[in-house]
């Protein structure tokens, strides 16, 4: 689709264009952005989702690759059809191929953010290696030099005669300077000098014994001359020879690699198309970034509803731009008015430059809530185009764009006319306006009209397929105010802009009183009715802002309600931290006493001592009250038994405060629990048995229970198993008291109050060692051998404290 120059230059289109390409890194990508073309719907949507997927990577901080492509396009055609490339252009596929790959890379890398893209670069059906594109860039750097002469590493052969042409030019040099030292009397100046690819001697004219040789010239005064001494001549051509070789030797494999090229010339033609293309997709959405564009919603073509829209080239100006909210579709006409110099053409440019970019795939500077179709034509009448060679005046020129616009609209077209029928008779002007008005509306387009005509307003005002908007003028300081509101009619202001732009007030004031009474009378009606709605928007305004005010004083004061309660529920978690640790050490008083009590023989003042320290502990947590190891404590469930602790029984840890299930079977006096992802060892004395939700106990209140239960303790009568049992059978002493240590550690860890050690009889120092080492022991309360049913003395039956 060919939009109109008029319409191009109207809307500034060369200069938003110019805009992209200066965000180009290589001229290339840069000419493209400015020829950059408009696509059909399916297409332009398409690129706009390209530049999108760019958008989101430079807004997350992670832009694309730099690429400043190299044009070597038409010098691959000429090597196509069997002609030879500077080596210029072979680096410039080098640096192509490069960017290519890492380019590639850096799209495979982001599938989750820029999957059209990595999808375009490299399409499914198109034979591509990046892999070989690499090893080609790869090998044509390494031939070359950073200044572009051929590296001597390019062959062994070149690297050989290289060295070879050094080492003569050297020794040709050498023999030089001695000769010059030999004719000191007739050399000018003691210096080898380069003629005609020729080290000669600067010899004065005027010797008297001049050096035998060829003449390779003289200086400009005639006064030296460049002498090749006889006796160089043939090192001189060994070292001409030497350099011919290195010529071919270059030649030969700048021939090797302009066929590698020609070999993949698919490939790298692809790739540098391909990079120039993405850069001027990467430069497109750092402009889209720059202005902080959006893809908005997609809709039939000619439907336009922009909201928060702003003109890109303002954006781009630093211009403080104040969005607007732009609404028109087919078959209806959104008739623009208000004050002069109020805005009324920026907002038809915005609307008509916001569809160009549409139809050249790129999103707009638009909320992304806006709904857009892509229109299959913008036509446009803005500006004077009076001309004076074709005897135009600006009402005929303007009428002449109009036709022209008249015969090319239909649905799906956008139409923006400024000042339609301006600079004629105004009640023609304002019929001609109606009628070519109405005749858009027929054809289905989207139209966007301009006008100072108050009968056209009102006929506005009265057709359902328009919609009038007016431009916001500050009847308060008597500027406008830039702001589009639909549903309204704006009005011309001339005398108040006339004096804004300099007209005495004298003549406002004379022209005001010429006005007929009655439209002096209006236009007071008007701006009263407009400073009061002003007045009321202040006033809503500054509600509002009390409003926040308000919503933020409540805000701060529930945070430090929030920050209050967080503080006292803090200090009840430390006092309760601080009770059950009192709880505990309760606990753990009552089982020594009673341990005590069932294992030894033990008189009353012990029993009562005992008594006492319970009591004590028991007055710490409630006053004045005696400490029962019988009396159950507020915990949920019952206190878990050996038969209770099977796989999948629902139990609660005391120590974690928390519910869990058992994991495995009970072995000795622990088992594992399962708590949430945690699986950890607990002893039958740490779990309480949880028999359903209608089984668990619930304080109803908060305050910790003074009287505690005792947990069950293993007495003289445990039954020696397997879990309970050490075997040092064939240990040496120190390797039994080692292990028995460790065995000793675990049991107190788990609570296990009775352990077996088994010994055996052998020669009885294993017996004897560990009995001895238990006696020393800190984890050992007392020890026997073992009865007959429990192994008798090859056992020894361990008490732990």
């Amino acid at each position: 689709m060919t939009i109109s120059k008029k319409t191009l230059h109207d809307l500034e289109w060369p200069k938003f264009l110019s805009t992209m390409a200066a965000r180009c890194m290589s001229e290339e990508a840069a000419q493209r952005c400015r020829n950059l073309p408009f696509l059909s719907e399916d297409e332009a949507w398409h690129r706009i989702n390209l530049v999108n997927e760019f958008i989101r990577c430079i807004d997350d901080d992670d832009p694309p690759p730099p690429l400043q492509a190299e044009q070597v396009q038409e010098a691959l055609i000429h090597l196509a059809s069997d002609g030879e490339v500077p080596r210029e252009i072979l680096m410039a596929v080098a640096v192509n191929l490069k960017l290519f790959v890492a380019l590639h890379r850096y799209l495979e890398n982001r599938k989750d953010v820029c999957p059209q893209n990595a999808r375009e670069v490299l399409p499914e059906g198109i034979e591509l290696n990046p892999l070989s594109m690499a090893r080609l860039a790869a090998e044509i750097e390494s031939t070359f030099e950073p200044d572009g002469s051929i590296s001597e590493n390019a062959s062994q052969e070149l690297y050989r005669l290289k060295r070879r042409a050094t080492s003569l030019r050297q020794n040709l040099i050498s023999a030089m300077e001695q000769l010059l030292e030999k004719h000191a009397d007739v050399i000018r100046e003691k210096t080898v000098t380069l003629r005609n690819e020729r080290y000669v001697l600067p010899v004065r004219t005027d010797a008297h014994h001049p050096i035998r040789g060829i003449v390779h010239g003289s200086s400009s005064s005639g006064a030296t001359m460049f002498i090749e001494p006889t006796e160089m001549v043939e090192q001189g051509n060994e070292l001409t020879l030497a350099r011919e070789e290195i010529v071919r030797e270059e030649n030969r494999i700048l021939q090797a690699l302009r066929k590698l090229v020609k070999q993949q010339l698919t490939e790298v033609q692809y790739a540098s198309r391909k990079i120039i293309e993405v850069e001027c997709l990467i430069a497109t959405a750092r402009l889209c970034w720059d202005i902080d564009a959006a893809v908005p919603i997609r809709k039939t073509p000619g439907t336009m509803k922009l909201l928060h829209c702003r003109h890109p080239l303002l954006v781009l100006d630093g211009v403080q731009v104040i969005p607007n909210h732009i609404t028109v579709t087919p078959g209806s006409t959104l008739l623009i008015s208000g004050p002069n110099a109020g805005g009324k053409t920026v907002v038809l440019k915005t609307a008509g430059i916001l569809a160009l970019m549409l139809k050249a795939g790129i999103p707009i500077s638009a909320s992304p809530d806006s709904e857009v179709g892509i229109p299959d034509d913008v036509l446009s009448d803005i500006g004077d185009d009076q001309s004076l060679s074709s005897n135009l005046s600006t009402f005929s020129a303007h009428m002449k764009n109009i036709a022209e616009i008249l015969g090319a609209a239909q649905q799906g077209s956008l139409v923006l006319l400024d000042e339609l029928s301006a600079g004629t008779d105004p009640l023609e002007g304002t019929a001609l306006a109606q009628a070519l008005l109405d005749r858009f509306n027929y054809v289905k387009a989207a139209t966007l009209a301009t006008t100072h005509f108050d009968t056209l307003k009102e006929y506005a005002r009265e057709n359902d397929a328009y919609i009038s908007a007016g431009m916001g003028f500050d009847a308060i300081a008597k500027t406008p105010n830039y702001t589009l509101t639909s549903g309204t009619t704006g009005y011309s202001s001339a005398l108040s802009t006339a004096g804004q732009y300099g007209i005495p007030k004298r003549v406002i004031d004379a022209a005001r009183e010429m006005l007929p009474k009655e439209v002096r009378k209006l236009g007071a009606a008007r701006e009263a009715l407009e400073e009061e709605k002003q007045q009321l928007a202040l006033e809503r305004a500054a509600l509002k802002e009390q409003r926040k005010e308000a919503e933020k004083a409540k805000i701060k004061y529930d945070d430090k309600r929030r920050s209050i309660a967080k503080q006292e529920q803090r200090f009840i978690n430390k006092e309760q931290e601080a009770l059950w640790s009192s709880i505990k050490s309760a606990r753990e008083v009552v089982r020594d006493a009673e341990k005590t009590i069932k294992r030894r023989r033990t008189d009353a003042k012990i029993v009562k001592e005992q008594q006492r320290k319970i009591n004590e502990i028991a007055s710490k947590l409630a006053p004045g009250q005696e400490f029962s190891s019988d009396a159950d404590v507020a915990l949920p469930g019952r206190a878990a038994t050996v038969d209770d602790i099977v796989p999948q029984a629902r139990v609660h840890v005391i120590s974690m405060k928390k519910d869990g299930v058992v994991d495995s079977p009970l072995k000795g006096n622990t088992a594992y629990i399962k708590i949430g992802a945690i699986r950890m060892r607990v002893a039958i004395t740490d779990m309480r048995i949880l028999m359903g939700d209608s089984n668990k106990k619930k304080p109803t209140d908060t305050t910790p229970r003074r009287a505690f239960h005792a947990p069950p303790i293993l007495t003289s009568d445990a039954v020696r198993t397997s879990a309970n049992t050490l075997d040092l059978r064939g240990n040496r002493v120190d390797e039994g008291i080692r292990r028995t240590d460790a065995f000793l550690d675990s049991a107190l860890i788990s609570h296990t109050d009775v352990v077996y050690i088994l010994t055996g009889h052998g020669t009885g120092q294993l017996t004897s060692g560990i009995r001895e080492h238990l006696e020393r022991s800190a984890y050992v309360e007392t020890f026997r051998p073992g009865t007959k049913d429990e192994g008798g003395d090859a056992v020894t039956a361990v008490w732990m404290r």
